[in-house]
């Protein structure tokens, strides 16, 4: 299932109504529903395969970046977006289409 019901209020992007503009960009978030009933975010699989393809570890790949090790993981784990600024280094980084990395397997 995907969502895309993406608001923008001001600064803050937020799911849901309230008289909010609909953002120009929207994000789809794959979610599976697991045995408990709960849907829940799918990391990006692609994007941890090619980290550890290239031997580089959470660390090294947020050095890299410029951004803190936490922030990297919650990217990898599908909870961030991260900027296409990251987006563009990490396919510079790993040799593979930023379309790609982003994909939720």
């Amino acid at each position: 299932m995907y969502s895309a019901a993406v608001t923008a209020c001001g600064d803050m992007i937020h799911r849901g109504e309230g008289g909010c503009q609909v953002a120009k960009v929207l994000i789809f978030v794959k979610k599976r529903t697991f045995k408990d009933g709960k849907e829940k975010q799918v990391a990006r699989e692609r994007l941890k395969e090619a980290r550890k393809k290239a031997g580089m570890t959470q660390q090294e790949v947020a050095d890299r970046l410029g951004i803190g090790l936490r922030y990297y993981q919650k990217i990898e784990a599908g909870e961030r977006t991260g900027d296409f600024e990251i987006w563009d280094s990490l396919e510079d980084i790993f040799n593979i289409h930023q379309r790609k990395l982003r994909e939720f397997v």
